[in-house]
């Protein structure tokens, strides 16, 4: 079955505004830490992405060993992505705020090191960088070693 879920789409986008007021403080707090600390630069914005259908297959072949034919639904669903400078992610729908900051950071966190000579946020007298971890205390960054060294997501103030 090929086509177009036109009630399923209209479900999702309507959701899409509530996306947005959830993402949009998220991403400004993770982000934070990388301003504060960095200098890379983390010009951002929360997009939606509309998806179009390819208009034709494209070649190529499936190896299936399954039954023939195998069922495709095309859903061309828009998309809330973060836009940075040099990359975009996907922004899945979440409905704790303090488990999508440390979603972000951890992947954010690739990122940064990618644009830095060595780690980030560096683990304050240890040389690697921290890791982002959502505790019952909230998003935070952890050092991997020693569970007490940790510092709230949206709150690095040190420059590593």
């Amino acid at each position: 079955m090929t086509g177009i879920d036109p009630e399923g789409r209209a479900a999702w986008q309507a959701q899409i505004p509530g996306l947005r007021r959830f993402w949009e403080p998220v991403v400004a707090r993770v982000l934070a830490d990388v301003e504060r600390t960095t200098s890379v630069d983390v010009t951002w914005s929360v997009e939606l992405v509309e998806w179009q259908l390819d208009p034709e297959p494209s070649p190529g072949f499936w190896l299936n060993p399954g039954p023939q034919p195998l069922p495709v639904r095309d859903v061309p669903f828009p998309s809330l992505q973060l836009r940075l400078l040099h990359q975009w992610f996907d922004l899945r729908v979440l409905d704790d705020a303090e488990e999508a900051a440390a979603e972000l950071a951890g992947v954010l966190q690739d990122y940064v090191i990618e644009e830095l000579p060595g780690a980030w946020p560096v683990c304050e007298g240890h040389a690697h960088p921290m890791q982002s971890d959502r505790t019952e205390d909230g998003a935070v960054w952890r050092c991997p070693v020693d569970p007490a060294g940790t510092t709230a997501i949206g709150c690095l103030t040190t420059v590593g």
